[in-house]
């Protein structure tokens, strides 16, 4: 028999005979067995089998995301009052159990269930779905169990984390997307609920969970989304002033972080509380910390539960976020000091997988709330064992203390969690429901009267009734210049303009004007959720590009002191650049990693823009409603200097708003960037731009011999003069770019005077050149076999269509998209012709060194530390040269100039490369006369601006040939990411 030596806790002598759990009779039953003492107070929690008892978490563990996926394990609610312990959930079978929670009264109990489970088959199988979670209801007095929403497991509807709202309705987490379902259908699109922006870590059956919003008359087919992030928002709580505090996974494009957020319960007001950018928070600081499970604690404290990604251990890590004071770790807001994070709440320090801790561990955690400071707890002793096996007969049990706590002879022993009564200022425990073996208890609420929180009214109650009616809500962002509360101006332009950099000086025309500043509109956009194969089942070399399809909402103004103040779509998940008259985003402007939203009726308001700090930098706390704005508090005066005196602001606008006032309609979206120069006086007003817009585009196709029929990238034709919250620009490849290599056009030739062929086909192409009778190489009639020594060579950039591309110069691999894609987004062959044919250029044989590897496949190094390398085959190099233009950025780049050979030896061939071939070669761009920036774009500068290419041949200047529509159309494509298409619904479907 295991023998006990408790020497440092005689207190739990007491409990070592009970190690059944308690009341597993069922729903309705009663325990008699379970008369724990130690609290009158009557509670509830969640019971839940211990699965790994090494405290250890499986590999294979799911990703405690994926709220579909199968969890090994049961848990069970149960209600404990003076007199029993009930079991009101199923007896029979496994089931899991999701965010316990009581009403004000204490009269009633919520949380979310499903099962039975059902194990997975054998390894290889596919895994069998899982029962739907829903929603329950029990109420207290009549031991009634109510389910109130079922979901549907097989459509993949679940709902989960459920929390009462001060008026009696219902605050959930919800797979359903109702709002989201009807927006795409209002966008032209199939309604379909939509995966997490990863597919939930590869699975791609799971769909987001959003929050939304049970009716008191729990009718579920009036359900309300509140929010609409396109991954999950969960684990909703109340503060005691009525705002709702949840967990948002953000999961935009390389940021992945599971954050606390805090808004109004119809989802306004949203803004980032905490833990944006502090991942590694903890003991561990190698594991990416989620912060999940919020409650206010009051003072500006919120508790946390914090989890790695595969976390389904007992043992609870918890921290107490200082928010009033502080946006991230090290990060404070204003006039905010102390500490953002306390590791050791009560004195429980963080524990560590696997390792023995000395005060024991927590598996929950609540405040009674009577004004004792007591707290309810699950908590097991420390204890170890001189077995690794600690279950084994012949093991000896011993409490942990501060001499044995290291010992590497001694093994942590299984855990017996109970539930507890503890009083932090006497450190003591009292127990209230037993230890046992093989459980643990988490959700612990108290089941009487607490004081409700506060209500706070709806924002289409209190909002613009015009806007909500519009279903529209209202940004205002007082400043773009305002980074961080430094004056930035996004450009390199303005440093010829003396003083320019200060709000009263850029936004004064006389001083600026408007064709100088270079922040002149903004950009809203929206990707496109991500939809299942049954959905749409699109080739993947379709979805070509940043990997995702993006879609503009429209374009507002920037005025001359960086305010913008637009109309947006409520009720979806946005983002916005800054960009330039061109429509370029400009490079420092990407810096929003989190998704915005407005709810109809409702405005708000930034002071100004915000990003990540290098190392060297001081962090700015940054997302906060309530900021104050020090940096532009509006116009001091009623006058602007130097203004068109009709635009007279009043005291403490920004221009934005005095725009606004003057002209409602200046506040709404467009789908072109127009602009008229409202602020100039009379006499100095810039002449509007003229020829940008899409019907200007469209008409440039009907204008030519014979005249092209051209669709705008809109989804509904009439958004191009009328346009409407669900207006979308969706630019795609083949229908909107493509066409204008092969559009008839006749350009002047500035060199020869003449009128001449510019049809971009007509050069790059690879037909007979009538100049020598070959081959063109795709834009050159003549291309040198070895470029002068130092010289990029030649860009054969091909824009034709597939069925006249050479074969040798073909994309292999690629049997949907077209070549011209291709070239212009990635490295692609370059072309020689030999002996009147076009073919890949390739040098002569040469053998290949490569590095050798060990038998664990690492490389073998020198004594010296280079690589050994060993010779290889004698192989042909094959010769390609950089892409021309890259995905989501449309701004003028040095391209990637990819080396031909890397094999990580010190030297590749068998002899030096010829002088001149194209490799390792990197201008040196500070030097003029070796700007080789191959940039699409550049080719289209003004002469003025072309600096020569020396020794390159065939740089033929392209300025004016591309209308001021394609032009805008080709960089706006380029800066939503380079889609190859923009919808999966406009995608040959496989």
């Amino acid at each position: 028999m295991t023998k006990l030596l408790l020497k440092k806790a005689l207190f739990w002598l007491p409990f070592v005979a009970v190690l059944t759990a308690c009341g597993s009779g069922g729903p309705g039953s009663e325990d008699e067995d379970s008369a724990a003492s130690g609290s009158d107070i009557p509670i509830a929690y969640i019971k839940r089998t211990i699965v790994e008892a090494s405290g250890i978490p499986p590999a294979d563990a799911p990703f405690f995301l994926n709220f579909e996926a199968f969890v090994e394990g049961s848990a069970s609610v149960h209600v404990r009052t003076t007199s029993a312990d009930r079991q009101i959930t199923p007896s029979e079978g496994d089931y899991d159990v999701r965010q316990l929670t009581v009403d004000n009264a204490g009269e009633n109990l919520l949380f979310a269930m499903r099962g039975p489970l059902v194990a997975p088959s054998a390894p290889g199988d596919p895994a069998p779905v899982q029962p739907a979670w829903g929603i329950w209801e029990y109420t207290v007095a009549t031991q009634l169990l109510v389910q109130l929403t079922q979901g549907d497991a097989t459509n993949h509807i679940h709902d989960i984390d459920p929390a009462y709202l001060p008026d009696g309705r219902i605050i959930f987490s919800s797979s359903r997307q109702e709002t989201t379902q009807k927006k795409l259908g209002d966008e032209g699109k199939p309604q379909y609920r939509h995966l997490t922006e990863n597919g939930d870590d590869g699975d791609t059956d799971a769909r987001t969970f959003n929050l939304h919003i049970l009716g008191s008359d729990r009718d579920i087919g009036f359900v309300k989304q509140i929010t609409f992030n396109l991954s999950h928002d969960f684990n909703p709580s109340l503060t005691a002033d009525g705002q709702v505090l949840f967990s948002r996974w953000d999961n935009m494009g390389s940021t992945d972080s599971v954050s606390i957020y805090r808004m109004n319960p119809d989802g306004s007001a949203m803004e980032l509380l905490f833990g944006h950018n502090s991942p590694n928070i903890g003991v561990d600081t190698t594991q990416t910390i989620r912060y999940t499970r919020p409650k206010a604690l009051g003072g500006g404290r919120v508790l946390v539960q914090l989890r790695s990604d595969s976390d389904q251990l007992p043992q609870l890590q918890l921290a107490v976020l200082d928010v009033d004071n502080f946006i991230d770790d090290g990060v404070v807001v204003d006039g905010g000091s102390g500490t953002a994070v306390d590791l050791e709440y009560l004195g429980f320090a963080q524990t560590m997988p696997g390792v023995p801790a000395l005060d024991g561990r927590l598996s929950a955690i609540t405040p009674v709330e009577d004004g004792t400071g007591r707290y309810l707890i699950s908590w097991t002793l420390c204890q170890l064992s001189d077995l690794a096996d600690p279950t084994a007969a012949e093991a000896v049990i011993q409490a942990c203390s501060s001499a044995n706590i290291d010992s590497t002879t001694l093994f942590e022993a299984a855990a017996f969690y109970g539930i507890f009564m503890f009083d932090p200022s006497e450190d003591q425990k009292i127990p209230v429901v037993l230890p046992a073996a093989g459980v643990y208890y988490t959700d612990i609420v108290v089941v009487q009267s607490h004081t409700a929180p506060t209500s706070v009214a709806e924002v289409s109650l209190t909002g613009d009734a015009d806007l909500v009616e519009r279903n529209v809500g209202l940004l205002h962002i007082r400043s773009v210049y305002n980074m961080d509360g430094v004056f930035d101006d996004l450009s390199t332009g303005l440093e010829n303009v003396t003083n320019a950099k200060t709000i009263p000086r850029i936004s004064n025309p006389s001083v600026v004007t408007a064709d100088q500043r270079q922040a002149r509109f903004l950009r809203l956009s929206k990707v496109v959720p991500l939809w299942d194969e049954d959905t749409r089942d699109v080739d993947s070399d379709l979805i070509a590009g940043t990997g995702r399809m993006t879609e503009i909402v429209g374009y507002a103004e920037i005025e001359p002191d960086g305010s913008v103040l637009t109309e947006v779509p409520a009720d979806i998940a946005f983002t916005f650049s800054i960009v330039n008259g061109d429509g370029v985003r400009l490079g420092e402007t990407s810096r929003h990693t989190n998704w915005l939203q407005l709810r109809p009726g409702e405005k708000v308001t930034c002071n100004g823009c915000h990003a990540a700090p290098d190392d060297d930098e001081v962090a700015v706390a940054h997302g906060r409603v309530s900021g104050l704005d020090t940096f532009h508090p509006g116009s001091p005066t009623l006058a602007y200097p130097n203004v068109d005196p009709v635009m007279a602001p009043e005291i403490g606008e920004t221009m934005a708003e005095t725009h606004g006032r003057i002209d409602p309609n200046s506040i709404k979206l467009a789908s072109s960037m127009d602009y008229t120069d409202v602020w100039a006086e009379p006499a100095s007003k810039i002449t509007p731009v003229v020829g940008t817009s899409y019907d200007d585009l469209v008409m440039s196709f009907a204008d030519v011999l014979p005249p092209v029929t051209y669709f705008a990238p809109l989804n509904f034709p009439s958004c191009a003069t009328d346009w409407q919250p669900n207006c979308r620009v969706v630019i795609n490849y083949e229908t909107h770019i493509h066409p204008i290599w092969s559009k008839p056009r006749i350009v002047l030739d500035v060199d020869a005077g003449v009128d001449i062929d510019g049809t971009c086909v007509s050069c790059h192409n690879h037909d007979i050149d009538p100049a020598d009778g070959e081959p063109r190489t795709a834009g050159n009639s003549f291309i040198n076999e070895f470029p002068i020594p130092n010289a990029v060579p030649v860009q054969q950039l091909y824009l034709g269509n597939n069925d006249a591309i050479n074969a040798d110069l073909d994309f292999e691999g690629n049997g949907v998209r077209m070549d011209a894609y291709d070239y212009l987004f990635n490295e692609h062959p370059r072309g020689i012709v030999e002996a009147m044919v076009l073919v890949q250029q390739r040098d002569a044989p040469f053998v290949v060194y490569t590095p050798q590897l060990d038998d664990e496949g690492n490389i073998v190094l020198n004594p010296d530390n280079s690589v050994l390398c060993d010779p290889g085959i004698s192989t042909f190099r094959l010769f390609t040269l950089p892409a021309s233009l890259m995905a989501g950025q449309a701004i003028t780049v040095i391209p990637p100039m990819a080396a031909l050979d890397d094999f990580g030896c010190p030297a590749n061939y068998e002899l030096e490369p010829k002088p001149g071939l194209y490799g390792d070669f990197a201008p040196d761009i500070s030097d003029p006369q070796e700007d080789y920036r191959r940039n699409f774009f550049t080719k289209f500068l003004p002469r003025s601006e072309q600096v020569p290419k020396v020794g390159v041949t065939g740089n033929t200047n392209h300025d004016g040939w591309l209308t001021a529509a394609e032009h805008r159309l080709i960089k706006e494509w380029v800066d939503m990411g380079g889609q190859y298409y923009n919808s999966p619904f406009d995608a040959p479907s496989n």
